[in-house]
């Protein structure tokens, strides 16, 4: 006999240009940490590429010596606290410089394989002095790097590679890293303004790249000076101390304290986002799953009949089938009117949290964008209905 089935309730709000997501432990106190049960070790190694001004004490200084993965959670009776789920990492860092052959031979791939390409028109305006940028295929530069992986240091067998790298000088122009994916959940083309690039950009500035190896690269010089096509607040290396905001020009004291404050800040981000497992909630695995979608419609649009244009019953399944392949699955949607729900409607309401106008082929558009919490508070406190 197989273990029992857990039947997930999944609320799916049809907003529009809004998201609602959540993930929440299931376990029987959810706000008491595990005692550390298991202690582990592991190395990081870290290769670094063309930076010089480090100083390695304060470096090291920087990185925890000891991580007990944790999810981070503000719902606890005593205010935001984390979630230990017993286990330690003692952590080893072994810091190195990669030689300057190594360095050369990658900078002369990356030239081999760097395509121009142009900025998309809807991103081109005065914060940008130049229409074109430079890319570099991510999957090839993994396959490379891992080819040649003993020439920046080998992976060590208790833990992970990590190469830092300021490949400024490959292009004159800004560069990045791209891959094409093939998204299962494509935006539908019912939805309004489907396909504007202004709403849905194709986006291929990465400058970092990883995970089909135990290695990950990072290339501090990978962006633009004037503007951060990423929207993640990445100041490349080589624009450390002048970076140009909103047409006024922004100047960073760059020195070897400074400089190894930002290096330090990558590979501590590395460490715990990518090497060590963490957990956004806490896993339950059975042989068998219910999938059940409750679809609310602010919109009016959306049915029982034609809810199939919006959310694929069969995609979800296949998702969620190479998750966890061993298991079967079963899924199935409800559709419900918004309004009909004057609790929940309220809170959607109430949570909006601003509007923001775009150009979208020559009109103005409107984006909606709410604070799910509020929402999700509501959902969690009338599960019963």
């Amino acid at each position: 006999m197989g273990k029992c089935l857990p039947i997930l309730v999944v609320f799916i709000l049809a907003l529009p240009f809004s998201i609602i997501t959540s993930c929440y432990a299931s376990v029987t106190n959810p706000y008491a940490p595990l005692p550390t049960l298991v202690n582990h070790s592991m190395t990081v190694r870290v290769s670094i590429i063309g930076i010089s001004d480090i100083d390695l004490n304060q470096l090291l200084w920087n990185l925890e010596p000891e991580i007990r993965p944790s999810i981070q959670t503000n719902h606890s009776p005593q205010g935001f606290s984390p979630l230990a789920w017993g286990t330690s990492f003692t952590m080893k860092y072994d810091i190195n410089s990669v030689s300057t052959s190594a360095a050369s031979n990658l900078k002369n791939y990356l030239k081999s394989i760097a395509k121009t390409e142009a900025v998309p028109a809807y991103l081109q305006g005065s914060q940008r002095d130049s229409n074109s940028y430079t890319t570099l295929d991510a999957l090839k530069t993994e396959d490379w790097l891992n080819t040649h992986v003993s020439d920046f240091g080998g992976i060590p067998d208790d833990g992970y590679l990590l190469i830092v790298a300021d490949l400024s000088d490959i292009s004159n122009l800004s560069h990045y890293y791209s891959i094409s994916y093939n998204d299962l959940d494509k935006a539908s083309s019912q939805a309004k303004n489907a396909g504007d690039p202004t709403l849905f950009p194709i986006v291929d500035w990465m400058f970092s790249w990883g995970g089909h190896h135990r290695f990950y690269f990072i290339d501090l010089s990978g962006g633009d000076s004037n503007f951060d096509y990423t929207q993640t607040g990445h100041v490349p290396i080589q624009n450390f101390d002048v970076r140009t905001m909103s047409n006024q020009q922004v100047r960073f004291n760059k020195n070897g304290q400074t400089v190894t404050e930002y290096v330090a800040d990558y590979i501590a981000e590395a460490t715990r986002n990518l090497f060590l497992p963490d957990y956004a909630y806490a896993p339950t695995y059975a042989t068998s799953y219910k999938i059940v979608v409750n679809l609310f419609d602010e919109t009016g649009q959306i049915s029982d009949t034609n809810v199939g244009n919006y959310l694929s019953t069969s995609l979800m399944k296949q998702a969620y089938e190479a998750f966890i392949p061993y298991a079967s699955w079963d899924v199935t949607v409800t559709t419900h009117r918004l309004q009909d729900d004057a609790g929940l409607a309220k809170a959607v309401s109430d949570s909006l949290a601003f509007t923001r106008s775009t150009g979208s082929r020559g009109a103005a558009s409107s984006i909606n964008y709410y604070d799910y919490r509020q929402v999700y508070f509501y959902l969690q406190s009338h599960l019963g209905q």
